[in-house]
């Protein structure tokens, strides 16, 4: 069911990568736009007044305490990437920053499983037979 969620929107997850977009010749610091995405929901921290105006012009609404954004209400799940990929898309353009959290563990946040040693065979003991008389 999981895998299944995950296809249905792997070009969207695959562009949304933060890896999609890194390049080697990024200043190191922390990214202009901070998208998190979880359970239906997106927060978005902007750290520069281009990266707030930006989210305004994708409709992103500021949250009562005026630290970050979230989507406008009424979306479903497939209006909430695509305003995230039209966001980072066009961040991307003017040369801001993007980091995008999907909420979903990657294989490195799933933990490995504790290795089993196979138990000795307990079936009963076969012993040669005793060789034929030939008459």
């Amino acid at each position: 069911m999981a895998m299944y969620g995950l296809l249905a929107h792997t070009h969207d997850l695959v562009d949304l990568s933060w890896t999609t977009r890194w390049s080697p010749d990024q200043p190191a610091g922390g990214p202009d736009l901070h998208f998190q995405v979880r359970d239906g929901t997106v927060a978005v921290t902007a750290s520069t007044t281009a990266a707030r105006l930006l989210l305004e012009q994708h409709g992103f609404v500021p949250t009562a305490d005026g630290a970050s954004y979230r989507t406008r209400d009424g979306l479903d799940e497939r209006g909430l990437l695509g305003a995230v990929t039209a966001a980072e898309a066009h961040a991307y353009t003017h040369g801001l920053s993007a980091r995008v959290h999907l909420g979903i563990p990657t294989p490195a946040d799933i933990p490995a499983s504790t290795r089993r040693r196979s138990a000795p065979a307990t079936g009963p003991r076969i012993t040669p037979s005793a060789p034929r008389r030939t008459r």
